[in-house]
């Protein structure tokens, strides 16, 4: 399945203005969601706010240059896909940066259609670097049948795969009610006291319609949580049932609240995969 534009996120950095803005007029032409920043410390700040896919950036700049922020982008959660634009007399260091993590490197001036091959070909990496991911999350959660480290492996794993910075895996109890059995994110007081009835609340509602839901931007747009109070922390949330041969779990949650960033349908389409495995998963450590 081919990623949407509207849903990349690309970082521009070099310190040539014109270089900035013309890259930020073309690919947001494209479609793209373009961020531009004058040196690697202003984008490294970017970095921290936001998720991108995709850094363009120049070797030499003041402040900080290319290497070094390809070093720091190491070292963040997200490691998005980083392309190396240089002049002729830095042709060695663009492939000691590739060497570092780069995905390759394009000579200035560069040919605007060559840049979109590379773009292309760097975006169709991070793609099946997700797509290991997932694969590799799904096969961690059957690694154990102890119920609380499988847990731990399930937030730990969607975190990791979808970005997100809040998680928590909801149960049905002995009462039939949905209570939080782990959480990441959640202060401890509103994990234990969370009760919810099948249909009550977003979580309820997924629950009862065994439907995993995408929301982004809070609840306001969404008239069939209109009576629900929208927590303005979080950015955006993913919600999926866990579901073992049609029978209700229960459901994850999975939200963003410092990522600047909404999930994607791939996201939602992703998480939706897991959750199938999770509740297996789950199902084996009760019987277990």
């Amino acid at each position: 399945m081919k990623l949407l534009k509207s849903h990349i996120h690309v970082l521009v950095v070099d310190d040539e203005i014109g270089l900035r803005d013309l890259l930020s007029v073309e690919l947001g032409e494209q479609g793209y969601q373009v961020v531009v920043a004058s040196n690697g410390q202003e984008a490294l700040e970017y970095l921290r706010q936001q998720k991108f896919d995709l850094v363009i950036t120049d070797l030499m700049m003041p402040k900080m240059g290319g290497m070094d922020l390809l070093e720091s982008i190491r070292s963040l959660d997200s490691e998005p896909e980083v392309i190396i634009a240089t002049g002729y007399g830095t042709i060695e260091s663009a492939v000691t940066a590739m060497k570092n993590g780069a995905y390759d490197f394009i000579l200035k001036p560069f040919n605007l259609d060559e840049l979109n091959i590379l773009i292309e070909k760097a975006l169709e990496k991070k793609k099946l670097k997700a797509m290991v991911a997932l694969y590799e999350a799904s096969n961690a959660v059957f690694t154990t049948i102890e119920l609380d480290n499988l847990l731990e492996i399930i937030l730990d794993r969607m975190e990791k795969v979808l970005g997100a910075d809040e998680s928590s895996v909801m149960l049905l109890n002995e009462k039939k009610k949905l209570a939080i059995v782990a959480s990441r994110g959640l202060p401890d007081e509103v994990s234990r006291k969370v009760q919810l009835e099948i249909g009550e609340r977003v979580a309820g509602m997924v629950a009862k319609e065994k439907q995993a839901r995408l929301l982004m931007n809070g609840l306001d747009k969404y008239p069939e949580f209109k009576d629900v109070q929208s927590n303005n922390r979080i950015k955006s949330s993913i919600l999926c049932p866990l579901l073992c041969q049609g029978e209700l779990l229960g459901v994850l949650n999975i939200n963003r609240t410092k990522n600047g960033n909404n999930f994607t349908q791939s996201d939602l389409r992703n998480a939706t995969i897991f959750a199938s495995q999770a509740a297996l998963a789950i199902q084996n450590a009760k019987l277990y």
